[in-house]
């Protein structure tokens, strides 16, 4: 399938092809379409942080049970970070 010059693949470019002839359905979509990215926007911004952290206590609770466990059986702490 090719692409013209009217053609628009971007998704927020893609909602301004919807036909409307009244003026009352642009409105509300156009307010829909930024409120979404808004939104969306709003939503990364804060689990992005969220999502990080729990994934750094995790690594740090896995490398402590890992030195106790070497402590356990007597083997010798790993120095490089590996397993």
């Amino acid at each position: 399938m090719e692409s013209g010059p009217g053609r628009v693949h971007a998704g927020t470019h893609g909602a301004g092809q919807i036909r409307c002839d009244e003026v009352e359905l642009r409105r509300p979509l156009g307010i829909t379409v930024v409120g979404g990215l808004l939104l969306s926007q709003l939503l990364t911004l804060c689990t992005t942080p969220v999502i990080y952290l729990s994934m750094e206590r995790f690594r740090m609770a896995v490398g402590r049970v890992r030195a106790r466990t070497r402590a356990a059986l007597g083997l010798r702490p790993a120095t490089h970070g590996g397993a």
